[in-house]
């Protein structure tokens, strides 16, 4: 798939075929987000990925942009702020940023394998650390719902390339 078919082409999915992921399919997804770029190259992430019906349920009742969804998969997208403490904590946020970037390359990466996929920050943090038994130091920062999609929305409109771009010469 072209790289910029990839990117109009993605859209947030909200409405999931009941039909599982296996974890070949997780593996690819995660091993696009460990080549995102990162700060000082520290690659201050962990992903965890729940397949098991009921924990995704446990946890679309505490996330409210998912009450009316049922993804087969929910990856935690968590800082390990132990790779930060031991390499100096003067990065402000550049950290969520490296996560942030791991989360594109993973959606980009579902869609070329034919799944959909939603990023979420409304979710009890606390919650989801109890619930999957995160470590010490391991912080959730997003959620990405990942499916195969059942409803595919049309594409929002986009503000004209020469209303967001100032050319310096």
């Amino acid at each position: 798939m072209d790289l910029f078919d990839a990117i109009e082409g993605r859209r947030s999915i909200r409405k999931y075929k009941e039909e599982s992921l296996d974890e070949n399919t997780i593996m690819k997804i995660i091993e696009a987000a460990i080549w995102a770029p990162s700060a000082s190259n520290l690659q201050p992430w962990h992903f965890t990925a729940i397949l098991n019906r009921d924990i995704i349920k446990r946890i679309r009742s505490f996330s409210p942009g998912m009450f009316r969804e049922n993804p087969p998969c929910i990856i935690v997208l968590s800082l390990n702020k132990n790779i930060i403490k031991a390499q100096g904590e003067g990065m402000g946020n550049d950290n969520v940023f490296d996560l942030a970037m791991a989360a594109q390359n993973m959606m980009l990466s579902a869609y070329s394998l034919g799944l959909g996929s939603c990023i979420k920050l409304s979710f009890n943090r606390e919650a989801v650390k109890k619930l999957i038994d995160l470590k010490e130091g391991f912080e959730p920062e997003f959620l990405i719902t990942i499916g195969y999609p059942d409803e595919i929305p049309e594409p929002p409109g986009r503000r004209d390339i020469k209303e967001v771009l100032n050319v310096v010469r």
